[in-house]
């Protein structure tokens, strides 16, 4: 049943924003920590997140713009995935217990948005 949605562009624009509520309210939450934790465990954590979100963000472009070479597509994940971090970033500031603004997080981010467009790109029908 999943290959039916898999193959539509508006299933990945409903799991983009489902994906993008979830990191708001997140964000907008002191939650303790999920997870195995040692240092810097939370750049993996953010990795982790921002690759799924971006292979959302490849994948309807690859549906729905399937003219786009691969590198547009990876240039507009990496795009989404350094603004979208950096507004997260920013939201935390404004979020009592949390801290934000963090380079790491957002090299993080950013890495996963890299990471979420090449494994898109992977799943790509050949042409």
């Amino acid at each position: 049943m999943l290959g039916k949605f898999w193959h539509q562009p508006s299933f990945w624009a409903i799991s983009l924003c489902c994906w993008f509520t979830l990191l708001w309210w997140l964000s907008s939450r002191n939650l303790p920590p999920v997870g195995p934790t040692f240092d810097h465990s939370d750049k993996i954590k953010h990795l982790l997140y921002f690759t799924a979100g971006s292979f959302c963000v490849a994948r309807f472009l690859i549906l729905n713009r399937p003219a786009w070479k691969a590198a547009s597509i990876t240039l507009a994940c990496i795009a989404f995935a350094l603004l979208v971090g950096a507004s997260d970033e920013y939201h935390q500031t404004l979020t009592p217990g949390r801290s934000g603004n963090d380079p790491g997080d957002l090299l993080a981010d950013t890495a996963g948005g890299l990471l979420g467009a090449l494994i898109a790109l992977r799943s790509r029908p050949p042409r």
